[in-house]
């Protein structure tokens, strides 16, 4: 007999099963808060919130592909030393996501938040095709030069550093470096020529952060994912030596990455990580700037048209910060970023709150969940960032310490130090970006209560049906060839009233006792 025929067959089962009101299973995922505009500055909060309230989206659906195309746009110009008598450095470089199911407008938000960007790039280009123009102009007057100076020098009339100084010019003619802002797909040696001419950094715009991310797991592309590792902090310098292209230095990567990415793949993304610890390289974690909205507001039609003077001061802030330079601008070999600090109202209060972290990491609170912790150790570098970027886009937005010049803004004097203001606005990001981090690594943080979900939907859906063994439970899904996570689920949903995991003694012919699930009566439907 089976394990379910002798269940059924036990007279202390039939017809005395007492079972108590079942009750409903907790939230799926944890709850995520929504963005209040209050916590974005000044500078770019009009611009942003009517374009929230118009499509319909969450607020932060918008700030985060907007704070990830500000950090890359100031990339290395700027970097902060956070705390006192510490050589920690910190460039503000963010990554994003935009977590969302199908249809939720993600590429809408992105291109919107990125708009101003790519009207920077436009400008670039089309200023760059202009100088190739003056540039074809100029060759042919210097090959002009070079033939009549060769004549020369034949004669005697002229010597080896005029030719040399023609044949220089060539060269730098040749190749003249395009100022870029973004890119959406290019090779790593392809990014590393763009870093070469783009010191200050570029933003990787990837609208599936699925197939980027799969891609990069492949043993072919391990290289390219230990160059986009490096690219995150914006510190770390990189050569690339290949027989094609040669030799391409460059000082400090630094890449901003933006994208958006459905649940399904993330959890999928997070599922494999747990499986293979090769992959707990941090990738996952760098994608600080995530959001997870709980879900979309109420569709209503616009009601009026753009507030096109907000727009047009949120693109003045990026096109002044475009105008931040080096330190040692005239010198390729020697581009210092400036080196902003905190008053010391802000020093206090991103010290209070950084050994608070410290402690926090340091305790035991976060030993059960690895992945989660790895996540919320780089909150200290997000934090810094984020103070930097919320600093620099009120300074921005204050007219007088800035002058144009043709096309382009000039900072009238040095950088004054991040205040109280922007760090509160940090912290409360960190804050914010915690909750939402909770969804993403949910597998992890309420392990049981997804798997208690989808051991529900089995049942609902007739795949675990009364009376079968944990086994064949175990076997009918390969969600569940982890015992632990199964084991999991059956307790949770025996507590709620669900099912009871009965141990049932074996027949005549011997063996082992097994374990039998039996369904809540009201779940059995015609199960018996």
């Amino acid at each position: 007999m089976t394990p379910r025929e002798l269940l059924v067959n036990a007279t202390e089962m039939q017809g005395t099963e007492v079972w108590p009101e079942r009750h409903p299973l907790p939230r799926k995922l944890p709850e995520a808060p929504t963005l209040p505009p209050e916590m974005l500055p000044e500078g770019i909060r009009p611009w942003l919130v009517d374009i929230a309230e118009r499509a319909c989206l969450p607020l932060e659906m918008l700030a985060v592909p907007a704070l990830v195309g500000l950090s890359g746009l100031i990339g290395r110009s700027v970097a902060i030393r956070p705390r006192e008598y510490s050589e920690w450095t910190a460039i503000p470089n963010l990554w994003g996501a935009i977590v969302a199911p199908p249809g939720a407008k993600k590429s809408d938000a992105l291109a919107e938040a990125l708009r101003p960007l790519h009207s920077l790039e436009n400008r670039a280009r089309k200023a760059h095709q202009q100088a190739e123009l003056e540039a074809r102009a100029e060759q042919a007057l210097l090959k002009a030069q070079l033939q009549g100076a060769t004549q020369r020098a034949k004669k005697g009339e002229a010597g080896k550093a005029d030719i040399a100084a023609l044949l220089g010019r060539l060269e730098a003619l040749e190749r003249l470096p395009e100022k870029r802002y973004a890119t959406q797909d290019a090779t790593v040696e392809k990014l590393g020529e763009l870093l070469r001419d783009n010191p200050r950094g570029i933003v990787l715009v990837r609208d599936e952060l699925a197939s980027w991310i799969a891609s990069l797991e492949q043993e072919e592309n391990a290289v390219a994912r230990g160059f986009f590792l490096t690219a995150w902090n914006g510190l770390t310098g990189y050569t690339f030596d290949r027989i094609g292209r040669g030799t391409i230095h460059i000082p400090a990567t630094c890449v901003a990455v933006v994208g958006a990415i459905q649940p399904r793949p993330l959890e999928a993304v997070f599922d494999r990580l747990r499986r293979d610890p090769t992959r707990a390289d941090g990738m996952l974690q760098r994608f600080q700037l995530l959001v997870w909205p709980d879900e979309m507001p109420p569709w209503s039609p616009p009601q009026s048209w753009p507030d096109k003077a907000a727009r047009e001061r949120a693109y003045e802030v990026f096109a002044r910060l475009d105008g931040l330079e080096f330190r040692s601008p005239d010198n390729e070999n020697d581009l210092e970023p400036h080196l902003v600090c905190f008053t010391p109202e802000a020093g206090r209060a991103f010290a209070a709150w950084h050994d608070g972290h410290e402690r926090r990491l340091r305790g035991r609170e976060l030993e059960a969940t690895p992945h989660f912790a790895a996540h919320i150790a780089k909150y200290g570098s997000l934090a810094a960032s984020l103070a930097v970027v919320f600093h620099l886009v009120g300074v921005a937005a204050q007219d007088y310490l800035w002058i144009c010049e043709g096309e382009r803004y000039r900072l009238l004097s040095d950088l004054p130090p991040v205040g109280l203001e922007a760090v509160q606005m940090a912290l409360d990001w960190v804050e914010f970006l915690e909750e939402h981090a909770r969804k993403a690594y949910a597998p992890e943080t309420n392990g049981a209560v997804l798997a208690a979900h989808r051991l529900a939907e089995d049942i609902e859906a007739g795949a675990v049906a009364d009376g079968q063994t944990v086994r064949e439970v175990q076997r009918s899904s390969r969600y569940w060839s982890d015992g632990e996570r199964l084991g999991e689920a059956l307790a949770l949903l025996e507590r709620l009233g669900w099912l009871r995991v009965v141990e049932v003694e074996p027949g005549p012919l011997g063996g082992r006792p097994s374990e039998v699930v039996r369904l809540h009566p009201e779940l059995r439907g015609g199960q018996g």
